[in-house]
């Protein structure tokens, strides 16, 4: 995308034409209920992408592009892209693609400390999961999020196609809830054009919007190219009314507390200041004006009184997800220490809830007696992999905020801390496992490192 500088004009290369003929027409697509067709044609986008990179020099890093700007919609289209299993082949081809073309760049960035740590972790309660008879079926969603986050992570060895494609995510963020606004009354559960029932998860629509608005906040939004102009704050400003909107539509409640919890970081960093207090409050109000004149205002009201005045009490309010933290305190006054440290079993969670959730008090109907997935990551790591997994995973998330901490201080650069803050506080109901929440964590282990002429390489 070049932009002139004294008038907003917009020319396009051939691959940005392709990405936005992709997203277009898949949220057509996906807005009329046709899912198996929008994951085709999804497909055939990845492809045209893919085929272009080939012919460029840079290609892989083009194709790396299109994988992210695409990532919104692979989430909900997953089961449709190629088969079943379809992204995590197209994830592995790309890791594959990236040895081939920059070698050695894949070996020094790959075998880093941290990418190995990640790699080990995974793998070892991958194989542990198998070994005690796990199918390889429940870990693809695991293995999916560690590729996304090493295809991020490669990604961000140039800088300059990182700024220049986030602008393309975030259309493709605001894209996918905008095409299926219509089915927010319900929840997002409803009937394709094939009469096979769809639910697509709120939390894993509002997590790329949410990471949308953190590209956009963070570092005076110098990590979008189209943005990086002080002249365009009004669209910026705009942008930010647009993805707030979108979440009130979601009704995720875990997008609004990402949100707020960046936000909140956001704000402390700047101490609270007025100068950058008084514009997201103004922000917020307009959002919720609109709100309340929309068709949505309905949708708001019950949003909020399920939330904050649920006969059934937090339970209720966290539809059964306080329900399952009460197994996991059950389960760790009965069982012995052993059993306690080492886990219940990688994979086992929908055995542990289908045990426990007739053990508690209080139970809500949709829970008791079910096998559901556990709905935190937390609760994850702690119940099937033991509190000895559950202790290292927390110090190398304390490590990490540490030294992203570390890196604002030198060098004020705000991404990555944000991106941590955002996945953890993610985590806290939902499995954290997709397309998106691996870009967030791609994002969370890069260093981000210093510009030879300028403090940041995000030009602070």
């Amino acid at each position: 995308m070049k932009i002139g500088k004294t008038k907003l004009r917009i020319k396009l290369s051939l691959f940005e034409k392709i990405l936005l003929a992709g997203l277009f027409l898949v949220s057509v697509i996906v807005f009329t209920n046709h899912f198996a067709v929008a994951g085709k044609v999804l497909t055939l986008f990845i492809g045209l992408s893919f085929a272009y990179s080939v012919l460029k020099k840079d290609g892989v890093y083009l194709f790396s592009a299109a994988m992210i700007v695409f990532s919104p919609f692979i989430g909900l289209l997953r089961q449709h892209v190629i088969s079943y299993n379809g992204v995590s082949i197209i994830l592995f081809m790309t890791l594959v693609y990236w040895f081939v073309r920059k070698r050695q760049l894949f070996i020094n960035t790959m075998f880093s400390r941290i990418l190995v740590g990640i790699f080990l972790f995974v793998m070892i309660f991958v194989f542990y999961g198998l070994m005690i008879g796990g199918e390889i079926l429940q870990f693809t969603r695991i293995m999916e999020t560690m590729m996304m986050l090493f295809v991020t992570r490669l990604f961000l060895t140039n800088y300059d196609y990182f700024k220049k494609y986030n602008f393309y995510f975030i259309i493709s963020a605001i894209m996918l809830v905008a095409s299926l606004a219509k089915n927010a009354s319900t929840r997002f559960e409803f009937k394709d054009g094939a009469s096979e029932s769809v639910s697509a998860d709120p939390s894993m629509l509002s997590i790329g919007l949410v990471l949308s608005a953190v590209l956009i906040i963070s570092d005076r939004a110098n990590w979008i190219g189209f943005f990086a102009d002080n002249k365009r704050k009004l669209i910026k400003n705009i942008a930010l009314v647009v993805i707030m909107f979108l979440l009130v539509v979601t009704t995720s409640r875990i997008g609004f507390l990402m949100l707020t919890s960046v936000l909140f970081f956001w704000l402390a960093l700047r101490k609270f200041n007025p100068k950058y207090f008084l514009p997201i409050i103004g922000a917020l109000f307009v959002t919720f004006t609109i709100v309340s004149m929309s068709t949505y205002s309905d949708l708001a009201d019950k949003w909020i009184e399920k939330t904050f005045s649920n006969e059934k009490g937090l339970a209720g309010a966290s539809t059964g997800r306080a329900n399952q933290w009460s197994e996991a305190f059950l389960y760790f006054e009965e069982e012995g220490l052993w059993k306690v440290l080492t886990g219940y079993g990688p994979g086992k969670g929908q055995e542990f809830s289908l045990k426990y959730s007739t053990k508690i008090e209080d139970a809500i109907d949709s829970m008791y007696g079910k096998a559901f997935e556990l709905h935190s990551f937390y609760l994850n790591v702690m119940v099937e992999y033991g509190l000895i997994a559950f202790a290292v995973f927390l110090l190398f998330m304390f490590r990490r905020f540490k030294k992203l901490f570390k890196i604002y201080r030198i060098q004020k650069t705000e991404l990555p801390i944000f991106a941590l803050i955002l996945y953890l506080t993610y985590i806290i109901t939902v499995s954290g496992f997709g397309a998106v929440p691996g870009i967030v964590l791609g994002i969370s282990v890069c260093d981000f490192k210093l510009n030879k002429t300028k403090r940041s390489y995000a030009g602070k």
